[in-house]
């Protein structure tokens, strides 16, 4: 199996900024890679000094915040990221081990045509 090209997408899955000022104190990151199937992740998040970066919260863009990570986590870091996410993925694409018994057939689980799907918006969360 010939597997494509990983793809990294950066995003921020939050911001902690003060509500005095509106400046960003701490984002939250992640980088996902994408190859064949499969999908891995890594997040983390970062410390600013008070008012560095100096954008007010309601200003921002998430592409803004995207460049702060990466300049402040450095190109060397950043490579070592992608690196270790790639390593991840190509054990997923390619799996050392696996389990089984050879007398026992494969599950087949069948697929569910009737699927709720619950959306929680505004903070709200399943108990």
């Amino acid at each position: 199996m010939t597997l494509s090209a990983t793809t990294f997408t950066w995003s921020i899955t939050d911001l902690e900024y003060k509500t005095e000022d509106g400046y960003i104190v701490r984002p939250f990151w992640q980088l996902s890679g994408t190859q064949g199937p499969h999908t891995a992740y890594v997040s983390g998040s970062l410390s600013f000094d008070d008012g560095i970066p100096s954008v007010p919260f309601e200003f921002v863009t998430e592409e803004t915040v995207i460049d702060w990570v990466l300049n402040a986590i450095g190109t060397v870091e950043v490579e070592n990221i992608k690196t270790a996410l790639g390593q991840k993925l190509e054990q997923l694409n390619n799996p050392v081990f696996s389990f089984g018994r050879p007398w026992v057939a494969p599950e087949v689980v069948p697929i569910q045509e009737n699927i709720t799907v619950i959306s929680f918006e505004n903070g709200l969360s399943a108990q």
